[in-house]
């Protein structure tokens, strides 16, 4: 965006990485003759601050290139443990930072830009496959994106003026596991054939961005065997009730024994390691 033109603010807590961040896409434009670039500022933001502290941040953010056009919430934590073993404190932590955090800063976007009077506004909700079916090991992760998933979607039925894209990700070679809510220690080789590389995750949210919203209203971006899942969901939900089952199993039996969840070679080991047994 910020390549082609765009007044870009980015936020997040970590204000060392956003300057990063800022540096980058600068020195990327300056080498590229392709375009003029646009204008990028950095607003640090916590988005589990308080009410009061998010509204700041919103006035400061409108004061910065007098409003806004496009909203992107993509912050957001994960999880790696069972139902069974994961605290209500844990649970509540990610429904707080996934489902609560993006509503309060759309919500004060929407009042303080004055959205409703203007009739206008686009909001981007990075949500996740997650928030359309169950995925072991991530059961209150999965609870956070679905509320999104009703919430915005809810959001966009009442007000035929505003522009909601839901974006659903599968797995994607970010370092999101490193942070994951777990009961144990994670492999630290989670990179595997099933995650889709972050450059190309991007040029796909962006390619639903600027398309037509009667078409891109929720976009579900991933690879094999994930986006077959999707699909099934969708169109043959008892098989794919049956097959998730199965695979959730192997996935459990695959976390606790220390092995890579996304790697599909580490599944069929376990795959064969439980039909050896059962035999």
């Amino acid at each position: 965006m910020y390549k082609n033109g765009a007044k870009v603010i980015i936020s997040a807590r970590n204000e060392d990485m956003l300057a990063h961040v800022a540096e980058k896409a600068r020195s990327v434009t300056a080498d590229s003759s392709a375009s003029d670039g646009g204008a990028m500022t950095v607003l640090p933001l916590d988005v589990t601050a308080s009410s009061d502290l998010i509204d700041s941040a919103v006035v400061k953010a409108l004061n910065i290139y007098g409003g806004v056009d496009i909203l992107i919430l993509n912050a957001g934590r994960t999880q790696r443990s069972v139902a069974l073993s994961t605290s209500e404190d844990s649970t509540r932590e990610l429904l707080e930072l996934n489902f609560m955090s993006p509503v309060r800063l759309a919500m004060a976007l929407i009042r303080h830009d004055r959205w409703e009077e203007q009739k206008r506004g686009h909001i981007v909700v990075t949500s996740s496959v997650a928030g359309k079916y169950a995925v072991a090991l991530s059961s209150s992760y999965a609870a956070s994106k679905h509320a999104a998933q009703g919430y915005f979607s809810s959001l966009r039925s009442e007000n035929p003026w505003l522009r909601v894209d839901l974006v659903c990700p599968g797995p994607i070679a970010t370092p999101i596991a490193r942070s994951a809510v777990s009961t144990k220690p994670l492999p630290t080789d989670e990179e595997s054939e099933s995650k889709m590389p972050v450059d190309r995750c991007a040029r796909l949210i962006m390619s639903s961005i600027v398309g037509p919203e009667g078409l891109f209203y929720e976009t579900w971006i991933a690879q094999n065997p994930v986006l077959v899942f999707s699909y099934l969901n969708q169109y043959a939900p008892s098989l794919f009730t049956a097959l998730i089952n199965k695979v959730g199993s192997i996935r459990v039996k695959a976390f606790n024994e220390g092995k890579n969840m996304y790697k599909l070679s580490s599944l069929l080991e376990v795959a064969r390691s439980d039909k050896d047994t059962q035999d």
